[in-house]
């Protein structure tokens, strides 16, 4: 007896129901009908039939069963062949048919397992057609995991289009964020980064055109159609242009670059509502700055066109590639402008400008130099100079020049303020490299007499020898160099200008006056004068009233009344 019937004989099932009995033994189905007590069976073929189908017997003979139905003596007769269950599947489907599982159910002992064909068959019946994963129901077919939910196929997910966008190459949400840091690490809070400059043709943005995006597909091979990207126009604002294909956006100018109503606009002059402090931070910027306020203590401004401040300028710094203008007073400040420059008073302060300077009431303990004329008291005001030093290439003009205490004044005109202190400079530089280049010569000397001394220096003083020598050479270019541009320098500083010192009410002694290459030092009240180089020596000529430059002169922007 094989094993395989060993085990059907020894696990065959009995099967009682009121009236019939269904067994299997030996791999056949068994059926017995018990007669009743009237001897007329009460069990149909029906009944059999359905419990057959229900115990898994599909292989039963419909004419055998009627015959012991109909019978019905108790005797069990054979009425099929039984074949174990073989393994099952059940194929489930997501919501949205972009995911399909299949559940193997075992087969009972004995029975088959699903074969690969098999279970493709299943699939197909359900529909599943897309991303079908072959390599899963491979092994599936060879190793069967029962009971147990298993991913099939997926679906591609449909890739809705994307809208217009742009890709800023500027920050454009403007944040607060110190940049510098000292050399020990710590930042300077001063430097907040607030003001982005651009300079003319800068690449500002970039347009993204919509994408259209690509279609989904379910596992049953259904198309989802994209949602499309929305185009949005590319707007921009003043001083910003596009290119040819609308897709690229470009400075027109020089200045500031920012977002304002969802469009790039670079600007000319950037606006400050208030002062430039610690909200602020310093401010460096590509065009003019307005300031409606003051510059506080220790920040600075910095423009390649114009600054404007409504107020003070007080311990700060401020740079312009032209005008400067203050309303109120510059004090212990330095001011460097490409321009004029305009201010109601200045106290201690250094300025250094290309053109005019233009103070309202008083010039005080100020070092100040002008590549045109300093005028003092313009309009009828008070106007007053004492101490400093003041240099202007054609004219320095005031009310009062010194004081009665004889306060230590220098008063330069004639000569470029510029070349004046690059010629300063020069002649500084000469003297100090002549000191070196002596001392290096001493040098040499000394070890070229060891040299003749010993024959040979020992291999430390040679190297000396030489670094020093090439040193000298080096020096000497230096001097020769410094020592023509000091020439040149005196040659245009030679050429006379119409050089002159007016007061129109009084100069007091005390104050050192140079006109050209003329000193002259008063020694007595002067008043209604105008000092002037005639003749190799400072003259006195009745006083002359200075004029500024017409497009100057059309208003004064430091008056009180606005």
């Amino acid at each position: 007896m094989t094993e395989q019937k060993k085990n059907n004989q020894t696990n065959s099932d009995a099967y009682l129901k009121k009236g019939f009995k269904l067994e299997v033994q030996d791999g056949m189905v068994n059926l017995t009908v018990f007669p009743s007590k009237e001897n007329v069976s009460l069990v149909t073929v029906d009944d059999v039939m359905a419990e057959c189908q229900k115990m898994g017997f599909y292989d039963v003979d419909h004419v055998s069963v009627e015959q012991v139905v109909n019978t019905a003596n108790g005797v069990t007769s054979s009425i099929g062949k039984y074949e174990p269950r073989k393994a099952d599947a059940a194929v489930t489907v997501s919501a949205d048919n972009m995911q399909a599982w299949i559940r193997l159910s075992p087969p009972e002992p004995g029975g088959k397992k699903l074969t690969l064909e098999e279970i493709k068959t299943k699939i197909r019946l359900e529909n599943i057609i897309y991303g079908v994963k072959e390599e899963v129901l491979q092994r599936l077919a060879e190793h069967p995991s029962y009971e147990t939910d298993i991913l099939i196929a997926e679906g591609r997910a449909v890739e809705e289009g994307k809208d217009a966008d742009y890709l800023y190459y500027f920050e454009a949400e403007k944040k607060i964020r110190p940049m510098a840091q000292d050399e020990s690490g710590r930042v300077d809070y001063k430097e907040l980064n607030l003001i982005e400059n651009v300079v003319e043709g800068q690449h500002l943005a970039t347009k993204i055109p919509p994408q259209p995006g690509a279609p989904g597909i379910t596992v049953k091979n259904e198309y989802i159609a994209p949602k499309a990207g929305k185009d949005k126009p590319f707007v921009v604002g003043k001083n910003v242009t596009l290119s040819e294909d609308g897709l690229e956006a470009h400075a027109a100018t020089n200045g500031a670059v920012m977002l304002l109503g969802g469009k790039i606009t670079v600007s000319q002059i950037y606006q400050i509502k208030g002062s430039v402090g610690a909200s602020t931070g310093n401010v460096n910027f590509l065009g003019s700055v307005v300031v409606s306020d003051s510059v506080e203590e220790g920040f600075s401004v910095k423009a390649t066109e114009t600054v404007s401040v409504g107020k003070t300028v007080g311990k700060a710094v401020v740079e312009a590639g032209g005008d400067v203008t203050v309303r109120g007073g510059i004090i212990e400040s330095k001011i460097i402008s490409g321009g004029d420059v305009r201010a109601k008073f200045v106290e201690t302060s250094d300025i250094d400008a290309r053109d005019d300077i233009v103070i309202n009431e008083a010039l005080l303990h100020s070092n100040v130099q002008s590549g045109g004329q300093i005028i003092v008291g313009l309009g009828g005001r008070k106007g007053t100079i004492v101490g400093g030093q003041i240099r202007a290439y054609k004219r320095v003009s005031c009310k009062t020049l010194g004081s009665p205490m004889s306060t230590k004044t220098n008063v330069d005109v004639g000569i470029n303020p510029k070349l004046l202190s690059r010629m300063e400079e020069l002649q500084s530089g000469i003297l100090k490299d002549r000191e070196n280049f002596e001392n290096i010569q001493k040098g040499i000397s000394a070890l070229t007499a060891l040299k003749e001394k010993l024959g040979n220096l020992p291999q430390a003083k040679q190297k000396i020898l030489e670094t020093l020598s090439i040193a000298m050479e080096s020096l000497k270019t230096k001097l020769q160099e410094m020592a023509a541009e000091l020439r040149d320098i005196k040659t245009q500083t030679a050429v006379k200008v119409k050089a002159m010192i007016s007061v129109s009410d009084e100069a007091f002694p005390g104050i050192k006056m140079t006109i050209g290459s003329i000193n002259y030092y008063t020694t007595s009240e002067e008043k209604y004068v105008t000092f002037k180089e005639e003749g190799g020596e400072v003259r006195i000529f009745p006083y002359e009233a200075p004029k500024l430059k017409k497009d100057k002169n059309t208003k004064d922007d430091t008056s009180d009344e606005q």
